[in-house]
């Protein structure tokens, strides 16, 4: 479960959120609507670890977010920027075998159950078509199809 506890986050004195507090639980998929400039981008970034709040605190499976080593929440949580500049030709697996980094040893091979589970992701989307073609060659909606697997 990833829970917000009253959130509380401002840009210097402009509160973005004020007061935000929600729970997802493993495996549900949520929606985050609202018109631009609410906040939706920067609660992401709170949920990511990637701002801090003023106030308030984010948790995973109950354990506050500051206790939790990166390497740790980073294999059980994941997230598909909006946009992104894909710089490389890598294949698409090869992207979706990027999500499994946190899951081995520095500088290590990709594990036969790295590449089934890659291959069963794709698989599951719709997507193992997909596998073999250059990242850089897909459309934008394709390419936010693309998941990482942690």
């Amino acid at each position: 479960m990833l829970e917000a506890v009253d959130l509380v986050f401002a840009y210097g004195k402009r509160t973005v959120l004020d007061g935000i507090s929600l729970r997802v639980a493993a495996g549900e998929v949520v929606s985050l609507l609202g018109p631009n400039g609410s906040g939706k981008s920067t609660l992401l970034k709170l949920l990511l670890g990637i701002q801090r709040p003023s106030r308030g605190e984010v948790r995973l499976d109950g354990v506050p977010l500051r206790r939790i080593p990166p390497r740790d929440y980073a294999r059980k949580v994941a997230y598909v920027p909006q946009l992104h500049a894909a710089l490389f030709p890598y294949a698409v697996l090869d992207v979706v075998l990027m999500g499994r980094l946190p899951h081995r040893a520095l500088l290590s091979a990709y594990t036969k159950e790295d590449r089934r589970l890659a291959l069963e992701a794709l698989d599951w989307l719709g997507l193992a078509h997909l596998a073999q073609r250059p990242y850089t060659e897909l459309s934008g909606g394709e390419r936010q199809q693309v998941p990482p697997v942690p």
